[in-house]
């Protein structure tokens, strides 16, 4: 119930928290199913995204509009994500742009 709670919170806000993507070069970092990647993807954006669960991509690689998106399959030793980065407009991300 939790999850479903979530993802319906996501469906909510997420579009407006991001607003245009069309012709962005977007970054979907641990994208699971594929659910904001093939959004994204019919929004507009040029979408990559990366993951290291092989279960979870299994099942984006069905979803349509998936054979859009760049994926990079994630192996590493370490994982870090900064969960306060993840969902900001452009504006504050302007400094991490240098940051590549």
């Amino acid at each position: 119930m939790r999850t479903i709670r979530l993802i319906m919170l996501e469906e909510r806000h997420l579009p407006g928290l991001l607003g245009d993507v069309h012709g962005l070069d977007v970054i979907d970092l641990g994208c699971g199913t594929g659910r904001h990647s093939v959004r994204l993807v019919a929004a507009g954006a040029r979408v990559t995204a990366v993951d290291f669960s092989d279960g979870m991509v299994a099942k984006a690689r069905r979803k349509p509009g998936w054979e859009q998106v760049q994926f990079i399959p994630s192996r590493s030793d370490a994982r870090v994500a900064i969960s306060g980065l993840l969902v900001r407009p452009r504006t504050e991300l302007s400094g991490a742009r240098s940051c590549r």
